[in-house]
């Protein structure tokens, strides 16, 4: 930016130098026709430095309104749509993703899994590495990652005992495993979109990795408890006896086939209760409830203690207004991490009982997911309006609109002695520069 501390652009004010005695609460716009009466520049905003006026940007374009692009020179238009053109970049590939993902879901869901682990690899990483510099590491520590560490690592092994036979020591669990990950990904997974806001945003990565995490399993399961209306044969015929949904996946066909099936589906592949509810409270409780108590709250213990900025869901709990918090908070203050697991334990149980009638009805289950994607979708198109279009992008405009007012004044400049000569480059904190 050109060193123009000592022009005064827009408006016509009464500003004296630094010799004079008037106090700066003297410095008043003018109401000629350049400088409209309504402008009004506090007192506290204005001060007298080096013969010029030293003004809180800020509060200054705030003040005077938000610039219009079309006001911007060419150059300040470039440089403004270079700022912006990330997010076209961004949009597509976003658009590109979305239309990937469910071309692959409708039309070859026997490979969605595929899809999903490619997705899985991208997306995590790029979180850990995003989350580590807003010190939000651990939350990948919850249960929501949990279920995505233990999906890519239950596909790996289903790949590798039907394609080279290598028999893992969790082979034999592949059944109860289906149905409990069915139970944790359209159970408390998916319920987590409308509990924390998650949105559909083509552009933001972190909004995208959000979807991922609490939406794409409950879709994965979709495609393989129903071949996405195929049937459970479509997908056995891809990849025989890798995911044991049903005992008999032909004869699973028929809940795909008729109206009445489709609405409820009674046969020998049905949910019941203890493989929806008791046997994934069990997983939860070995897998991840135990070691996560053990690991967050024993072994480092100290670790946090120490690191007061270190975010995690337990912390999250604790904050105002937060349901679980008022729940366990009810217990003495040494029992409120116990406490926690339990609400969170509870949680996963109903959640998966819930989650019976998707896995029995077909309709059910495709109306269901169909209503959680538009929730995210229509928070999403209020973000895009009222946080990206009404804020970041008038940031830009800001700051553009700003360089303009500074670079081309538009009404006299401030003449004083220190103006005649070159004046020293002012040090300068936060928002406040020379003008």
């Amino acid at each position: 930016m050109a060193d123009i501390s000592f022009v005064q652009p827009l408006t016509s004010f009464d500003v004296h130098p630094p010799t004079s005695s008037r106090p700066p609460s003297d410095v008043q716009p003018s109401t000629g026709p350049t400088s409209p009466s309504t402008l009004r520049r506090p007192a506290s905003d204005v001060h007298l430095h080096g013969g010029g006026v030293l003004v809180n940007t800020t509060t200054f374009v705030n003040n005077i309104g938000v610039p219009l692009v079309k006001d911007l020179d060419k150059e300040q238009k470039r440089e403004l749509n270079l700022k912006l053109g990330i997010y076209a970049q961004a949009f597509s590939v976003g658009l590109g993703n979305n239309l990937l993902t469910f071309g692959i879901l409708l039309r070859w869901p026997q490979f969605f899994w595929v899809w999903h682990l490619v997705l899985g690899f991208i997306y995590l990483p790029w979180r850990f590495k995003r989350f580590s510099a807003k010190n939000k590491e651990w939350y990948m520590m919850d249960f929501c990652y949990f279920v995505q560490y233990a999906a890519l690592i239950v596909c790996i092994l289903a790949a590798l005992r039907t394609q080279i036979g290598y028999e893992s020591p969790l082979s034999d669990y592949n059944y109860g495993f289906m149905r409990a990950f069915f139970a944790f990904a359209n159970g408390a997974l998916v319920l987590s979109v409308p509990l924390f806001g998650n949105k559909v945003v083509l552009h933001d990565i972190d909004n995208t990795t959000g979807i991922y995490i609490h939406f794409s399993p409950a879709i994965l399961m979709y495609a393989l408890r129903w071949g996405v209306g195929f049937g459970t044969s479509k997908i056995e015929e891809a990849w025989p006896m890798m995911f044991q949904i049903c005992k008999d996946m032909v004869e699973a066909d028929i809940s795909t086939q008729s109206f009445s099936h489709a609405l409820w589906y009674d046969g020998p592949c049905r949910g019941t209760a203890y493989e929806f509810a008791l046997y994934p409270g069990l997983v939860w409780l070995i897998m991840w409830g135990i070691p996560y108590y053990i690991i967050m709250f024993c072994v480092l213990k100290g670790y946090f203690e120490e690191r007061p900025e270190k975010e995690f869901l337990y912390r999250d709990a604790l904050k105002p207004g937060r349901i679980e918090g008022v729940v366990f908070k009810k217990l003495p203050e040494p029992l409120w991490q116990l406490g926690f697991m339990l609400c969170h334990g509870a949680y996963i149980m109903v959640a998966g009982f819930i989650s019976i009638a998707f896995w029995n009805s077909f309709v059910l289950h495709t109306v269901f997911l169909v209503s959680i994607y538009s929730y995210a979708v229509n928070n999403g198109s209020k973000f895009l309006f009222e946080e990206v279009a009404a804020k970041r992008i008038q940031k830009s405009i800001h700051k553009a609109g700003l360089s303009q007012i500074i670079s081309e004044p538009k009404v006299g400049t401030l003449v004083t002695e220190a103006s005649q000569s070159t004046p020293p480059k002012p040090t300068l904190t936060d928002h406040t520069e020379m003008i």
